[in-house]
């Protein structure tokens, strides 16, 4: 996998801890600047989640992450246009799009304006 350019490992590392520890909120950046974050990932996004996902996997055995369908979005969230929209689960769930949500699952949603901003939102929905 090619390595991704600073910031964005340090604040994919951030959100995959937060992710890890069930944290319900948080903004992610790298201090010193503010980065208009689609633009960011948009720039190598297929690398970019699969790090995330080996981040969650790295610090937390057991557990991976798996993309979500929106239609697990809760209502007040339906026109929110997510970087990432993702379930950290048990490792042995299957490949793919999660769809239903099963007991010890987090989905959380991570956003960002399309403009300049000091980080990445990422919110636990559930």
């Amino acid at each position: 996998m090619p390595a991704l350019q600073e910031p964005l490992p340090t604040v994919l590392r951030s959100i995959a801890s937060a992710m890890r520890m069930g944290i319900p909120h948080g903004t992610y950046g790298k201090g010193g600047g503010s980065y208009n974050w689609r633009e960011v990932v948009a720039a190598d996004r297929a690398h970019a989640v699969l790090f995330l996902r080996e981040a969650v996997e790295r610090g937390d055995q057991g557990r991976t992450l798996r993309r979500a369908s929106r239609s697990l979005l809760p209502e007040g969230y339906r026109t929110a246009d997510p970087i990432f929209l993702v379930v950290v689960c048990a490792s042995g769930r299957a490949e793919g799009e999660v769809t239903n949500l099963v007991q010890g699952d987090l989905l959380y949603l991570v956003t960002a304006p399309n403009a300049p901003a000091e980080g990445m939102v990422a919110r636990r929905l559930n």
